[in-house]
């Protein structure tokens, strides 16, 4: 099982990853930053979502529990992850 800072690291660690890949200057992640600010377009956004449910196999927009119109930071994103994950643990699929 997973904590909620472990899945905090590994979202952060994705979103640095996906920028990194286009420019290698950039500064460390602190987690609350705005996605906008970060330059994250929804190519990149989409990039770093399917990176995210392939390494902690959840899907925090698929069942409605999170829309991604509403992910306007790296901490919603944190959020929407941590949730699912605690959700799938839940029932037993995390």
């Amino acid at each position: 099982m997973l904590t909620d800072e472990a899945v905090r690291d590994i979202v952060v660690g994705e979103i640095q990853g996906i920028l990194l890949e286009d420019d290698e200057d950039h500064e460390p992640i602190a987690g609350n930053e705005l996605l906008n600010d970060l330059a994250i377009n929804s190519i990149a956004l989409a990039r770093v979502l399917v990176q995210l449910e392939s390494e902690l196999g959840v899907d925090p927009f698929g069942g409605g529990d999170a829309a991604i119109a509403d992910m306007q930071s790296v901490a919603d994103l944190v959020g929407a992850y941590q949730n699912a994950h605690a959700k799938a643990e839940a029932v037993g699929h995390g």
